[in-house]
């Protein structure tokens, strides 16, 4: 029985056969098509981390340290 790639059609290899039967994402990935898939999520989390930093006013914090450094050279 012939496997095919849930995104490009092509036949899969034993190697991707085993792989998707060891780590199930729900669909057949050929090892191209599960780089790029996986690819999309790294940069999903990355977007979604550097969000969450936000709040955060780095030149507010970068300020404060230049400040606090020269105040303990002063004293």
């Amino acid at each position: 029985m012939d496997y095919l790639c849930s995104e490009c059609s092509t036949q899969l290899s034993k190697w991707e056969i085993e792989l998707n039967e060891l780590y199930p994402v729900g669909k057949l990935y050929c090892e191209f098509c599960q780089s790029k898939h996986e690819r999309q999520i790294i940069k999903k989390m990355a977007e979604d981390f550097a969000n969450e930093l936000d709040f955060y006013d780095f030149s507010f914090v970068f300020t404060l340290t230049i400040l606090t450094i020269e105040f303990s050279n002063w004293i």
